[in-house]
């Protein structure tokens, strides 16, 4: 529950931030791109919610696969 707490906070700021730069669909593109990705790759799922990994290598791992 907490979980679902801090990501619609996320979510909020993100949408927010998006709209106020007139870059909504650009967004919106982004993460069904990221969603679709996750789907078809469960490691890439057990990667970013593996508590090993520290989240500086996931962020490195995230820009070399979507840049």
């Amino acid at each position: 529950m907490a979980d679902l707490r801090v990501a619609s906070r996320y979510v909020k700021s993100l949408l927010g931030l998006a709209v106020e730069k007139g870059v909504l669909e650009a967004v919106h593109q982004d993460m069904l791109l990221f969603s679709r990705t996750c789907k078809e790759n469960h490691a890439l799922v057990m990667m970013l919610k593996s508590p090993v990994i520290r989240h500086d290598k996931k962020r490195e791992i995230l820009e070399k696969i979507f840049t």
